[in-house]
């Protein structure tokens, strides 16, 4: 199947998906359930309190379709950023917007009966992976703040320096 094909068919595929997020599994190359990661209690964790679960539980979001579209055959998992659209829906999108993932997050929670399971508390020492930012996100990632700042300082003349 032709890389245009394939990549609507998982568009469309994951799109009219509404009782569960599938994900890209990129070892086996398909489409797989993702699971919803559930409390001590055993309900599942709010959409919005997905990031700060994933910074204390061995737990990752969804991937997206980007190793799918890539023209190297690869196994590496790409985990789709989880956000607040701005009108209080969460999404999982391609962190690039590359690929076209977008699962409405709110949307599946709200039917309640999904695939999911407890994950384990990381231990001591073992450290969160690094946040996944959208592309929109940028301009909250302090690396993005911090080359603004140099930037800035680059566009200064050697005589404001004193040079």
């Amino acid at each position: 199947m032709a890389t245009a094909q394939l990549h609507q068919l998982l568009i469309d595929t994951v799109s009219q998906e509404h009782n569960c997020v599938l994900q890209f599994d990129p070892e086996r190359q398909v489409l797989s359930s993702w699971l919803w990661p559930n409390d001590h209690s055993g309900a599942l964790v709010e959409p919005e309190k997905l990031r700060q679960y994933r910074a204390s539980y061995d737990f990752l979001g969804p991937g997206c379709f980007c190793p799918a579209m890539s023209s190297e055959i690869t196994s590496s998992f790409v985990e789709a950023a989880i956000l607040d659209r701005g009108d209080g829906e969460f999404v999982a999108v391609c962190p690039t917007d590359s690929c076209g993932y977008l699962v409405f997050l709110g949307r599946i929670f709200d039917k309640g009966n999904v695939p999911s399971a407890t994950f384990p508390e990381r231990s001591d020492g073992t450290m969160e992976p690094p946040r996944v930012y959208h592309k929109s996100e940028d301009r909250d990632n302090v690396f993005e703040r911090a080359d603004a700042h140099f930037k800035d300082c680059d566009t200064l003349s050697g005589e404001q320096w004193g040079v």
